[in-house]
């Protein structure tokens, strides 16, 4: 859900809605999600999650791969930058296809004994 709550903060920013507000709410949004993605590749530790099996992490780093783009064009717009047309269709393409490879990956786990 962190991908739907940054493609909502950017377009709040792009169309002028509470903007500072906004590229608050899209870094630190932003932030949990990196955190989240690099926690879940590389394990946890303290916590119960291990560090995933060889076809998750396939997975995960499958979504990393997608997400660097978008990370990128996003990170920008938290501080400020002006968002291009070419910047709104990466969001809208890409950050889709994250979270549909980033619930492939949560559903492997179902899987994990």
């Amino acid at each position: 859900m962190f991908t739907q709550k940054m493609s909502k903060e950017f377009c709040l920013i792009d169309a002028g809605i509470d903007a500072e507000k906004n590229m608050a709410n899209l870094a630190e949004t932003l932030e949990y999600f990196n955190l989240t993605l690099n926690s879940l590749i590389g394990g946890f530790p303290g916590v119960v999650l291990a560090a995933p099996n060889a076809e998750i992490l396939a997975k995960l780093e499958e979504v990393q791969t997608l997400w660097n783009e978008p990370s990128k064009i996003l990170a920008a717009v938290a501080t400020g930058a002006p968002i291009t047309d070419a910047q709104r269709m990466v969001i809208a393409k890409d950050v889709e296809r994250v979270l549909e490879a980033m619930n492939q990956a949560v559903m492997l786990y179902e899987f994990v004994e």
